[in-house]
Formats: C-alpha cells, sequence, structure tokens
C-alpha cells in the first residue's frame, strides 16, 4: 500500500527488460550490425520523442520517453513478456517504407492516456478499456504515430507516410502476436521507458519485421 520509490521503479523496470533480454534467446548481433542497432536506437529515439511531444499535448502532461534499448526476439517471447491484459497497435506504412509496426503498452497506461484526454485527473479510472476509451487511445496513437512519422521524414529526407492504426484490447498469455508479424520469425523490439508525472512509469515496446 505505500508508494514506491524512484529507486523501486527504476529496478522494476530494469527487471523487465532483463526479463525481455533473456527470454528471446536470441543474440542480437547475429541479426543486426552494431551499427544497425545504435542506427534503430537513434531512429527510435527521435521518433519516439516526437511522438511524446504530441501525447503531451493532448493529455496536458508532460510525457517523457528515454533512449531505447533494442533487441531481437520473437512474437511469442514477447508475448511471454506482457503476458498481462494490453492494448496492441498495429500501424501501417503506405508511402516510403514497407511492412508495418507494432506498439505494445499496458492496458493500465492505456487507461490512464484516455481518462487524461477526457479531462480528467488519471486516476479515478475504469476497471477496463471500453469503446469510449479505445477510441480515445486510438486518437492519440494516431496523433502519436504521425508525429513519429513526420519525424523519421526529416531524417531520411523523405516523405514517411501511415495508415490510420488499428487499436485493440489484448490478453497476450491467451492470444500471441504471431498472427499479425511474420509468423513466429524474429523481430527487432524497441522498449522505451514511457513517464507522465506520477500517473505513469512503465515500459512501452515497438516491434518491427527484420
Amino acid at each position: 500500500d505505500e508508494l514506491m520509490s524512484q529507486e523501486e521503479l527504476d529496478a522494476l523496470l530494469n527487471e523487465h527488460l532483463g526479463q525481455l533480454d533473456e527470454q528471446q534467446n536470441l543474440n542480437i548481433d547475429d541479426y543486426l550490425t552494431t551499427d544497425e542497432q545504435d542506427i534503430l536506437a537513434e531512429i527510435g529515439n527521435i521518433s519516439m520523442g516526437s511522438a511524446a511531444t504530441a501525447l503531451s499535448t493532448l493529455v496536458n502532461h508532460k510525457v517523457r520517453i528515454t533512449v531505447p534499448q533494442v533487441y531481437v526476439s520473437t512474437p511469442d517471447a514477447v508475448a511471454d513478456t506482457y503476458p498481462i491484459p494490453c492494448v496492441v497497435v498495429n500501424v501501417g506504412y503506405v508511402e516510403g517504407l514497407q511492412g508495418a509496426n507494432i506498439l505494445v503498452m499496458r492496458e493500465e497506461d492505456a487507461l490512464v492516456i484516455g481518462n487524461l484526454m477526457m479531462g480528467e485527473d488519471g486516476t479515478n479510472l475504469p476497471d477496463s478499456l471500453d469503446e469510449l476509451y479505445l477510441s480515445a487511445v486510438t486518437e492519440a496513437m494516431n496523433m502519436m504515430m504521425g508525429s513519429a512519422a513526420t519525424a523519421m521524414s526529416e531524417l531520411f529526407g523523405r516523405q514517411i507516410d501511415i495508415s490510420p492504426p488499428n487499436t485493440s484490447r489484448r490478453d497476450l498469455s491467451l492470444d500471441s502476436l504471431t498472427e499479425q508479424m511474420s509468423g513466429g520469425d524474429p523481430v527487432v523490439t524497441v522498449a522505451f521507458r514511457m513517464e507522465i508525472e506520477n500517473l505513469v512509469d512503465s515500459t512501452i515496446l515497438q516491434i518491427i519485421d527484420i
């Protein structure tokens, strides 16, 4: 019942990221060079930094997203580290890049975002996502990923456009991500720490086909 200290929160996050690293059982160096790993982290840092700015405007609270950690994993291994109910956002590219990427966040974090977008204080939350909340979170993801695409357009020097995001509530212990990716093939997993003042402090995952 006691509030957790920042040190305890940091330890929990590091434990979660450590579990992700242990359970993926894949050596990233077998799939990506060191330069590619650094570049993916920098692209994530720039694009998600822009997305955080967009989200800050929507929720009227400061949003901070840290420099990411890059892994190579599989959809099933990712699901093993995220068995709690979560929100899965599938974003496709329609211009400038091919393929798609998936964002995964905890349902509780999505509820806070939706609550703030409705002008509330982010504390009096429903038990689960209803259609109204899911619609609000979808709009937030649309704004965030649109902002990220704009940042990538500037970075790559070419127009990057995305499709409207497909957002759904999922329990990955029952329903894995395999169907949304290329079977069980390895995927790049980029883990960000997302903080919204004193309301949210957790991990958001971006999953990309190799």
